[in-house]
């Protein structure tokens, strides 16, 4: 079968074929996106309260259908995610309990795990449906779909919290996991307990103290206020940030784990009373000793979350890069330098690294052979994910999707639309060898007259002059020769979605995690879009 060149990508990647997400926020927009990006379910569906929630999330496609009624919503969901405030979780199961698909796995994302297991077990009667309780580290200040991105949880924890007293079987428990180690979180286990107390302390106890600290200065005198908030620079803002947060789900966690937030609160008072003494009895060395030792405290977290950069240090100062050089816009030779996204990404990666690049130039029909010599330390340049390359050698994570598409002659548009189209005798496709268009080619195209061509990026100009009918090749790729050349046309359809990466030689795990690190983050930041817009306007 062809999908299985694009193992992880294909749809052998797929964990649930329908996924429910009720409550279509920040988080349950983020998880539908990230879920899209890497093409782990065949449909995602949406229920909210909110109508303009479900229009937002429709038109900016971050769903695929959603409904008004939340018991048409959940019908035959392989996974109904629970994304609302917890204080709703009670009154949401009671209504879909009946409702829910033998087999269908029920997951939270509550952040007060004792209360949503208890509100959510006490109210399941449904024993064919499996519940996991889980918790996304993650979100902003922000609220709503329009607020979602893909990347939000990406190098951030997912808590997987398992009910007292209830089975689940280890086969979803894994099945979970992959699915949010999949859209870049890191996954552990924990019992309620320990969840609640340790996310009151660092979550719960902050915006708390943010709300509160926000609200003292609103209450003073009006002018005085004003005066204040006047000057209020990047400390106070950045403290108080978090105060911005959603008061319905945060009025739902301060009440669902009130125990524990009020016993960090009386514990914080107390400290905050000892500073207020120390302050009027300007004792100087109890103050700094307090300052200093909250000081190493900080330093210290600092450092352990610098560990794991630590482990990432790349060994090569010198970093040999192999690039066949003719994809664009990827990577190709121009004006004698190679340039195109993958060089920018390379670039920036050596920069932050301090080490020093050297292009090798390798082609599509010779690098697995180069890889496996060691003739560079990563092969760039357009890099689709295969079951050979990852026998062979390491893949990073993805980094930008594109699928499989016909370029052809604008006045051909209408001849060469599908596969059935072209798979003839009489049209002439031409590719690269040794590459993904080639294995596509002879595997899809049997009947069509072949052509080989060793450079890449000569084919577009064949098939402009009509050497050539058609040119399989990844849309993105396409795209930027149609901007290049008007005569040429891309057809709007793709035939698989994968997505690119950077290529490894088996001894290069520390190069690597490095690289795959520096792809979450400019992912995140949105920087490989900006780079990519230099090239496909």
């Amino acid at each position: 079968m062809l999908y299985d060149i694009y193992t992880q990508i294909s749809m052998t990647k797929i964990l649930f074929k329908k996924i429910t997400i009720i409550g279509i926020g920040l988080i349950g927009s983020s998880f539908a996106l990230a879920v899209k990006k890497n093409h782990l379910a065949d449909t995602i569906n949406a229920y909210d309260t909110s109508k303009k929630n479900l229009i937002d999330a429709k038109k900016l496609g971050i769903v695929d259908a959603t409904y008004e009624n939340i018991v048409d919503a959940v019908k035959d969901a392989d996974l109904v995610v629970l994304a609302t405030p917890v204080g709703t979780f009670s009154d949401i199961v009671k209504r879909i309990d009946a409702h829910l698909k033998s087999g269908c796995v029920l997951l939270d994302t509550g952040s007060v795990k004792q209360y949503c297991i208890k509100s959510i077990t006490e109210n399941l009667k449904n024993k064919n449906v499996i519940y996991v309780g889980g918790h996304p580290i993650a979100g902003t200040e922000k609220s709503g779909p329009t607020n979602a991105f893909s990347e939000l949880f990406i190098d951030r924890w997912f808590i997987i919290v398992k009910p007292d007293n209830v089975v689940i079987p280890q086969v979803v428990i894994n099945k979970i996991s992959q699915l949010w180690t999949s859209i870049g979180s890191k996954v552990k286990i924990m019992d309620g307990v320990t969840h609640d107390h340790i996310f009151a302390a660092i979550s719960h106890l902050p915006h708390a103290l943010a709300f509160a600290i926000v609200d003292t200065v609103y209450n003073l005198e009006r002018k005085e206020k004003y005066d204040i908030l006047k000057y209020a620079a990047g400390g106070f803002r950045d403290f108080t940030r978090i105060a911005a947060s959603d008061p319905a789900m945060w009025s739902d966690v301060f009440i669902n784990n009130k125990k524990q937030i009020s016993n960090l609160i009386d514990a914080y008072v107390k400290n905050l009373q000892q500073l207020k003494t120390d302050i009027l009895r300007s004792d100087r060395a109890k103050l700094y000793q307090t300052i200093e030792r909250v000081q190493k405290i900080k330093n210290g977290i600092i450092t352990r979350n610098q560990y794991e950069a630590e482990e990432q240090k790349v060994l090569h100062k010198h970093l040999l890069v192999g690039v066949p050089g003719d994809y664009m816009p990827m990577a190709y030779f121009s004006q004698n330098k190679y340039v195109g996204l993958d060089i920018d990404i390379i670039n920036l990666f050596a920069k932050q690294h301090n080490m020093t690049v050297e292009f090798v130039k390798t082609s599509w029909s010779t690098l697995d052979q180069d890889i496996l010599a060691n003739k560079f330390h990563i092969a760039i340049g357009g890099i689709s994910r295969t079951k050979q390359r990852m026998n062979l050698g390491l893949i990073s994570s993805g980094y930008w999707e594109f699928g499989k598409t016909i370029l052809c002659r604008k006045i051909d548009k209408n001849k060469f639309k599908n596969i059935a189209d072209i798979n003839k005798k009489n049209v002439k496709v031409m590719c690269n060898p040794g590459g993904t268009n080639q294995i596509f080619v002879n595997q899809r195209l049997p009947h069509a007259n072949i052509a080989i061509n060793e450079f890449n990026n000569q084919i577009p100009s064949c098939v402009a002059k009509g050497i050539a009918d058609v040119m399989i090749t990844d849309d993105i790729e396409a795209k930027y020769y149609v901007a290049q050349d008007k005569t040429l046309c891309v057809q709007e359809i793709r035939f698989l979605k994968s997505q690119k990466c950077f290529y490894f030689n088996k001894s290069e795990k520390l190069l690597k995690t490095a690289v795959d690190k520096f792809l979450r983050i400019i992912l995140a930041d949105k920087t490989i879009s900006k780079l990519m817009n230099k090239y496909i306007a």
